[in-house]
């Protein structure tokens, strides 16, 4: 039919690319670009990377001008390590410093070279992440640390082992991962699959919910898996709405006066809101 042909051309211009330095996909995609954690989770070669600083103290941090195209990756990574710092992540997650280190670095390591879905831009997103909750006092008045730690963790694993294409060619494709989410939200089920895989693959060595009662864990993954899902483009409008929605009874939040459940509650669906907005305010930095 007329409309097969149409969706044949379009996974063609997909599959079959002129630029022979973009990865080469079949049409189920199993020749994809693989990321580090996708190809090795070689001990030797995480090993090998330079030691990182303490992550404390980094007053730059503070600043809505940082661009990490002008930062080093290592950098990064010492900046990463201070975010979490800054909200109490050693207190709180009872986790020692290099799980955290461990983890930050398999993550950086997964993101593949894309153009855009790429190492800078989860920096970028977990910067500005990081950014709303230290100069916005509302929120570290009405969630808790765990809260703030698992937004952050959301944030910079929101695209890991990204495939380079958006769920519109996943679907049309049917590729594996398509087939394995059915169709919903495929990247970001995909990005929340790998992260948690990320932080077990390696027995506690990524492990940095590790500390966490059964209660907390369950608690965390469900933040993290909501703020990632809340990324999909597809959803983008209905975000927008409850922004605006929570935006207009900021001050009754504030006040405590909000009928429609606590004030932590809707902290949190603020949270998962303006994930998109921080993606977006990352990548125009």
């Amino acid at each position: 039919s007329e409309r097969a042909r149409m969706q044949n051309a379009i996974i063609a211009q997909y599959t079959n690319p002129v630029d022979n330095s973009r990865p080469v996909n079949s049409r189920r995609g199993e020749n994809r670009q693989k990321s580090f954690y996708a190809s090795s989770t070689g001990e030797n070669q995480l090993n090998q990377l330079p030691t990182l600083d303490d992550g404390k103290g980094f007053t730059l941090l503070i600043d809505w001008n940082l661009n990490p195209f002008k930062t080093k990756n290592e950098k990064k990574m010492s900046m990463l390590e201070g975010m979490f710092h800054q909200l109490r992540f050693s207190q709180t997650m009872k986790c020692k410093d290099q799980t955290l280190r461990n983890f930050l670095r398999v993550v950086r390591l997964s993101y593949k070279e894309l153009p855009f879905h790429n190492f800078e831009h989860g920096f970028s997103v977990a910067h500005v992440t990081f950014m709303m909750f230290q100069t916005c006092p509302d929120f570290k008045k009405n969630l808790t640390n765990l809260d703030l730690l698992s937004g952050l963790i959301a944030a910079y694993c929101h695209d890991v082992d990204h495939t380079g294409y958006n769920n519109a060619f996943e679907v049309r494709s049917r590729s594996k991962l398509a087939l394995k989410h059915a169709d919903d939200s495929v990247l970001e089920r995909h990005h929340a699959h790998i992260a948690f895989e990320i932080i077990f693959q390696a027995g506690d060595k990524n492990n940095i919910l590790s500390g966490l009662s059964l209660e907390e864990y369950s608690e965390v993954r469900k933040l993290i898996i909501r703020a990632i899902l809340s990324t999909d483009m597809a959803k983008h409008m209905i975000h927008v709405g409850s922004a605006n929605q929570l935006l207009g009874k900021a001050r009754y939040i504030r006040e405590g006066l909000n009928g429609q459940g606590s004030k932590r509650s809707s902290y949190i669906k603020s949270m998962s809101s303006f994930r998109t907005m921080a993606g977006l305010l990352g990548q125009k930095k």
